[in-house]
């Protein structure tokens, strides 16, 4: 078949492209070369301003894909966390989950997107927040209450997920564990399983950290 299209030729599609679907496209090819993709960074970040809404979603998410070269981009992901369009606001989040290491300082602007009225923007706010937690990024010192909020949510993703991120912040969520325990009988499977596994991860950590 065809062979790849190069970096510059994809950085060409994304500025110049004609059709909205060949840029997005173009956009989520760069998010594949991952970090090989660095150089794309100052033309991603401009692409976030595109005209097309699918194109500026393809764009914050291929940034969360290139890792740390992509730290230029963290102001306007943050910004885009209150984006008008849903859309937007669910691809920064997961795209600063996906750039825990250096998105740390951002983790109070996740707190907030915790509380969006669209359950995938909560759900990808507490998923980013646990990678953050994971990697021993410093945390807003409300985040096991924040996340204890969703575990009460109505869409079972977001209990989930926030479940999970709890998990993550292990010692740190000591205080989510009376909560944790009452969603191990969540009547969806998933969510029971996950705060189960939550629950052990928090007391582990917590009885070498003599919290017990």
């Amino acid at each position: 078949g065809a062979s790849e299209p190069t970096l510059s030729e994809l950085v060409s599609t994304l500025k110049d492209g004609s059709k909205a679907r060949s840029r997005w496209t173009a956009a989520d090819a760069l998010g594949q070369m991952g970090s090989n993709a660095g150089s794309a960074v100052p033309n991603l970040i401009a692409a976030l301003e595109d005209r097309d809404q699918d194109v500026r979603i393809s764009v914050a998410r291929a940034l969360g894909h290139i890792g740390e070269a992509a730290a230029p981009a963290l102001p306007k992901l943050s910004a885009a966390l209150s984006d008008r369009d849903s859309g937007m606001r669910w691809g920064a989040a997961q795209a600063l989950g996906n750039l825990a290491k250096v998105a740390g300082p951002l983790a109070a602007d996740l707190v907030k997107a915790l509380a969006d009225d669209e359950e995938d923007v909560r759900s990808a706010a507490a998923t980013a927040l646990g990678q953050m937690a994971q990697l021993g990024v410093s945390m807003p010192p409300t985040i096991g209450d924040d996340l204890t909020k969703l575990l009460l949510d109505e869409e079972w993703h977001v209990r989930r997920a926030a479940a999970d991120a709890l998990g993550r912040c292990g010692a740190a969520a000591f205080g989510a564990l009376t909560a944790l325990e009452k969603s191990r009988i969540d009547p969806h499977p998933r969510v029971a399983r996950t705060a189960q596994a939550a629950v052990e991860k928090i007391r582990e950590q917590a009885v070498a950290l003599h919290l017990f």
